[in-house]
């Protein structure tokens, strides 16, 4: 977690919450009325250090795992996300696809039409929030790692699971 805001109320929060652990970094100042896309771009250069070490064992993780732990492809990832418990996506980091994602029948379906209503309107942002949801973990791998898998890739199982394989 990033925490963001006036230094004074950080500190307020610091002093107050259960789950120091998780912040991975802050950064100060007013962002009220700063757009989502663009406190994502303030954030992501905090995230990206944070996570950096996982990149590694993640892409040890996709070498090793089977064909039955691996889901490849925006659609194929969309439909079998949110049924699928603590897996690790793994994302080319300048992969962005406009659209969004419907549920038809508890099937994800990845449509280029955006409902205006979303403040989201890139899919692939969705599945990194249901991927996170259901207590799985998101990788950015360099651009172009991932191009035999269609830039996506969901790691199912545990990786300790793979790693005794």
């Amino acid at each position: 977690m990033v925490v963001v805001g006036q230094k004074e109320i950080q500190d307020v929060f610091a002093s107050v919450t259960d789950h120091g652990s998780a912040i991975i970094g802050r950064i100060d100042g007013d962002f009220t009325r700063t757009s989502l896309h663009e406190l994502g771009k303030i954030v992501w250069p905090v995230i990206k250090e944070a996570i950096s070490g996982l990149r590694d064992q993640a892409l040890r993780d996709l070498e090793i795992a089977t064909d039955a732990q691996k889901v490849c492809g925006l659609t194929a990832v969309g439909r079998r996300v949110r049924e699928t418990v603590s897996a690790t996506l793994l994302i080319e980091e300048d992969y962005h696809v406009k659209g969004s994602i419907s549920q038809t029948n508890g099937i994800a379906t990845v449509s280029s039409n955006v409902d205006v209503r979303d403040e989201i309107d890139d899919v692939v942002d969705k599945l990194i929030e249901n991927v996170l949801d259901t207590g799985g973990h998101v990788v950015f791998v360099p651009s172009g790692s991932l191009s035999e898998m269609d830039r996506i890739v969901l790691l199912l199982g545990d990786p300790k699971d793979r790693t005794s394989a």
